[in-house]
């Protein structure tokens, strides 16, 4: 429609880039919750700040939106520095975990909110609200009353509120943690529409690792006040740069491991050939080998194992096994797998570039 481009075109002319530039945090004056953040937001980039409980993430959103006022450090938009703006003078739009959405109000005048703290008029407001209902594909719902919507729906008129006032940073906390597991995969994919459609730079903070594996543009992974890995979700899940990371971010086989060579090394399954071993580990330095349980083969090929069956779960498009090689335990992911019995002796094998080799 053409409502939804015309409100593309604006938000898209008004996205900015966000600067975050050595940012430190503490709350009690001795641990830091920020310890030196850096990161580089790239205007209608759809970014995450990915963690667990307790690794920032939330701080930093809050620091970017101005509830907070970090230790040291600064944020920009643009080249303007906002550290010590407050929020309301930032021209941020926010989604919170709750939704925060007024039962009292229709669909429309809760979209309207914003606009009417701006003063904006009243034929404006109309025509804002009504691009907004179409941009997140509720027209027609504007009189509704919350009570009447589903978590969805509900869910979409919070991210229209935020859109509405046409902000150059969108920031969504945690937005679909109310939701069922299947509204949440649904959702997803809608919200990372909307962002692109509107062309806005936004800032999701999340501790689920399917959500922003299947969203993201970039992911920054968190870890106790530090940003443990920076990168896009296929480089965090193949090419992960600790042992933590490839922990967080999707399953994983992780063995110890000894290196031999440039392109070898030694597991309690084994000796596996990689394609490259880490500058900073020297031959006989111990590391950590990371196979993803989908990268394990059955069947002959490279890096071949002998293994056992011990187990698993048939899940109709794929089997995911226990197995044994020696002593050792691994998991394997199976697509279209063949009716299999616990004792069964296999084959597995590895590709080099899924053998991956870290430092820690």
């Amino acid at each position: 429609p053409r409502c939804v481009s015309a409100t593309a075109a604006t938000l898209r002319r008004m996205a900015v880039a966000v600067s975050i530039r050595s940012v430190c945090k503490s709350y009690d004056g001795r641990t830091r919750v920020l310890d030196g953040i850096d990161l580089e937001v790239a205007a209608g980039e759809l970014f995450f700040l990915l963690g667990g409980s307790g690794c920032g993430k939330t701080t930093l959103l809050r620091t970017v939106a101005g509830f907070l006022t970090p230790d040291a450090g600064s944020v920009h938009f643009d080249a303007r520095d906002v550290t010590k703006v407050p929020t309301e003078q930032r021209d941020i739009g926010m989604v919170f975990q709750n939704y925060a959405l007024w039962p009292h109000l229709t669909v429309a005048e809760n979209i309207a909110f914003g606009l009417d703290v701006r003063r904006i008029e009243k034929a404006e407001k109309t025509k804002r609200v009504d691009e907004a209902l179409a941009l997140v594909e509720l027209s027609g719902y504007g009189a509704r009353r919350i009570a009447e919507l589903s978590g969805g729906q509900q869910q979409r008129v919070a991210l229209a509120r935020a859109i509405v006032v046409r902000p150059a940073v969108l920031l969504l906390d945690e937005p679909l943690s109310n939701l069922d597991a299947r509204l949440r995969t649904a959702m997803r994919s809608e919200i990372r529409r909307v962002c692109k459609d509107a062309g806005v730079t936004a800032l999701y903070v999340t501790h689920d690792q399917a959500e922003a594996l299947s969203t993201a543009d970039r992911i920054a992974l968190m870890d106790r006040g530090r940003i443990a890995q920076l990168g896009t979700p296929r480089e965090l899940y193949e090419r992960p740069a600790s042992r933590a990371v490839a922990e967080f971010v999707g399953e994983a086989n992780l063995l110890p491991a000894t290196v031999l060579a440039r392109d070898r090394v030694r597991t309690a399954a084994g000796e596996l050939v990689t394609s490259l071993v880490p500058v900073a580990l020297a031959i006989g330095a111990a590391c950590t080998v990371c196979v993803r349980p989908e990268r394990v083969r059955i069947g002959v090929g490279p890096n071949p194992l002998n293994a056992v069956l011990d187990g698993g779960s048939f899940l109709g498009a794929s089997g995911h096994w226990r197995v044994r090689v020696g002593d050792t335990a691994l998991t394997v992911h199976e697509a279209a797998p063949p009716l299999r019995a616990p004792g069964a002796a296999l084959t597995l094998s590895i590709a080099p570039d899924d053998v991956v080799v870290l430092a820690s």
